[in-house]
Order: structure tokens, then C-alpha cells, then sequence
């Protein structure tokens, strides 16, 4: 993951930008604590929080997750429309997303348990699953175009090593 931030961070607004994936314990101090990714903008407001923001996947999208607090999220280049997160919600924006209370989700349990190691790849298109093993085990994987778009569930265990996840794919 990137993290980038200016050297007036602080001064009046806490602004960060986000390729990849980070977790935010942020403390209120006076000043905003804002991240932006390539198609989001999260304002917070005294929370934890995840934000998953991978351009290059196949399926580019951005997602936010809420453990504690509240966030505030709306589209990168689109000021009129922005929605509040809560604990245990989440929202997922891709291309033409709308930002609507039907577009939250609940249980971001999955979300978090990266932090400890583990990973859920639930209806995932094989080629961001082949991305993420790679940020996460620093190997180089590769599989055919004609497969990179399918979907797969995989959800291996918090210990497994690479060799385990890619027997566990090939029997998916």
C-alpha cells in the first residue's frame, strides 16, 4: 500500500492519499482527518475505520468499513451526494456506484481480519485474488486472461501459506 500526505499536514486538514489498504485509528484533534483514494473521499469524524483501494484490480472498487465511530463518504469528484457510516457498516464503490442507503452493508468482520492475518476472498474475480496474494505473500503469480474474470470464494485459514491458498484455489 501507498500513503501520501503533504507538508501542511494538520495545519488545517489531516488529508491523505490511499493506494491499497490501511486501517485508521483517528483521535478528533481540531482538525479533519480526510483520506482520498481514485474514486472516494472519507471525511471522519473521531472513528476506526478500513479503506480498500486497489485502481489496478480487474474490478476496481472502494471499499469502507467501520469498526468505531463515524465516517463520512462520498465520490472523489462528485460534492453534492455523501453518506455516514456507523459501527459494523460498509460501503463498496464501483464505477457508477450510487451513494444511497441501500448501497450499505452490515458485518464488516471480513474486512478486519487482515489485520490478524486472515483473508476472505468472497466472489472475487481470480485475478484480484492473484493480487492480493501477491501484496500479502511478495510472490509473482499469473494466470490466463480467459480466467482472470471468473469468480471464486476462498477463504483460507489465518496461518495458511501460499502453497496451501493456491491448492485450496485450484479445488475451488
Amino acid at each position: 500500500s501507498e500513503l501520501r500526505y503533504s507538508d501542511t499536514f494538520g495545519d488545517k486538514t489531516r488529508l491523505v492519499a490511499l493506494k491499497g489498504e490501511a486501517v485508521f485509528d483517528v483521535t478528533k484533534n481540531g482538525s479533519s482527518f480526510v483520506v482520498e483514494t481514485h474514486d472516494a473521499r472519507v471525511s471522519v469524524l473521531g472513528t476506526s475505520f478500513a479503506v480498500r483501494s486497489w485502481a489496478r484490480d480487474i474490478d476496481p472498487e472502494t471499499v469502507v468499513s467501520v469498526r468505531e465511530g463515524r465516517v463520512a463518504v462520498e465520490k472523489r469528484y462528485e460534492d453534492e451526494n455523501r453518506i455516514e457510516l456507523i459501527p459494523n457498516q460498509q460501503i463498496r464503490l464501483k464505477g457508477e456506484t450510487a451513494l444511497s442507503p441501500e448501497s450499505i452493508l452490515s458485518n464488516t468482520e471480513s474486512t478486519f481480519s487482515w489485520i490478524a492475518g486472515g483473508a476472505d476472498f468472497i466472489n472475487m474475480p481470480i485475478g484480484n485474488v492473484l493480487s492480493e496474494l501477491e501484496r500479502r505473500y511478495d510472490v509473482i503469480l499469473s494466470a490466463p486472461n480467459t480466467i482472470r474474470d471468473r469468480r471464486i470464494t476462498l477463504l483460507p485459514s489465518q496461518h495458511a501459506t501460499i502453497d496451501d491458498v493456491l491448492i485450496d484455489m485450484a479445488a475451488a
